[in-house]
């Protein structure tokens, strides 16, 4: 009888040490994923069944992450304009002094003025049609196309109306009348669309956007003062020195006085930068403190958890050599 009792004996310590071992893998398998990832891997236990705190956390972390790529887009079409902006101011605010001391200049000098005007006329329209990823942005809504016609086809239509005037104060007049609202600009010279793009939402509770289209009446009035002095060798005003000077110190006066305009819009799009700094600031404040919240919902301690491996590591090595030790004995036994 005692050789089966011996028998019966070791199947249940082996079966003992079956269990043990497969407990032993078990967590060690959990412990690695756990240490591996740094988040717990029974997260129901961790959360107690309840996931509704957890659900807020990722909607909030989700909702924020929308705004950081809207802010992101609405930063690149700001950015764009302040340099377009800085563009337009650089080409025409020294330009305009020059035009304004124009006076002593032979009648070849202002031949130069003229050509000097129609190619910063093509800067500005070049500038104000600046784009970003695509999208235009002085257009208002109409991003999918140029703010502005090219610079040639104006002027071609502004000197075919030029040509047309009896003498040089009607000739300017015509030009500015076409830059004014109700006149050819708003079909003939912006394409874009009157309506500007709405604000998007960059924070919880706070939108912003850009307003300024290629339309703006500051923008009208330095293209048209360019316009003036690009025209100023054409139909009446052509073989007149003096008709030319005036509209050429007209024009330099006009387009000093826009410089105060400009630098407005300039402030304006400086102000809705600081103001996206200022909610972008607060917004990765959140993301970061959501973060921490998270964590300590699913994170676990991973020195914590690398200490409690190599403790169950070392107990499953000892159950592996109390289990061959075991066999031995065993075999002993049944000898």
């Amino acid at each position: 009888m005692t050789p089966d009792f011996v028998s019966v004996g070791d199947y249940a310590r082996q079966l003992v040490q079956r269990r043990q071992n497969a407990e032993l893998r078990t967590r060690m398998d959990t412990l690695v994923q756990e240490t591996g990832s740094g988040r717990t891997a029974d997260l129901p236990g961790a959360l107690r069944g309840d996931f509704s705190r957890l659900a807020a956390f990722e909607a909030d972390l989700n909702a924020l992450a929308a705004f950081g790529t809207t802010s992101a887009e609405l930063r690149l079409r700001l950015e764009a304009a302040q340099k377009a902006l800085d563009t337009v101011q650089t080409d025409t605010g020294g330009f305009a002094a020059d035009l304004i001391a124009v006076q002593s200049t032979s009648e070849r000098g202002l031949d130069v003025f003229a050509d000097d005007a129609r190619g910063r006329f093509g800067t500005v329209v070049s500038a104000l049609n600046a784009s970003v990823a695509g999208r235009s942005v002085f257009a208002g809504i109409a991003t999918d196309g140029p703010a502005l016609a090219p610079a040639d086809t104006m002027l071609a239509a502004l000197e075919t109306l030029a040509v047309g005037q009896p003498d040089a104060a009607s000739a300017e007049a015509a030009i500015r009348g076409w830059f004014a609202p109700g006149g050819g600009f708003d079909t003939g010279g912006y394409v874009g669309d009157t309506a500007p793009v709405p604000d998007q939402p960059v924070g919880p509770g706070t939108r912003l956007g850009l307003s300024v289209t290629a339309e703006d009446l500051t923008l009208r009035e330095i293209l048209a003062s360019l316009a003036v002095a690009a025209m100023s060798g054409s139909g009446p005003m052509a073989g007149d020195p003096a008709a030319r000077r005036a509209r050429l110190v007209n024009a330099g006066e006009t387009l000093m006085t826009a410089q105060f305009g400009l630098s407005t819009l300039r402030g304006t799009v400086g102000a809705t930068e600081s103001r996206l700094d200022e909610v972008t600031t607060r917004n990765v404040a959140e993301v970061s403190a959501l973060e921490r919240s998270r964590a300590a919902l699913t994170d676990v301690d991973i020195y914590e958890k690398a200490t409690e491996l190599e403790a169950v590591q070392g107990q499953l090595e000892l159950l592996y050599a109390i289990t061959a030790r075991s066999a031995r004995l065993s075999l002993v036994a049944a000898l």
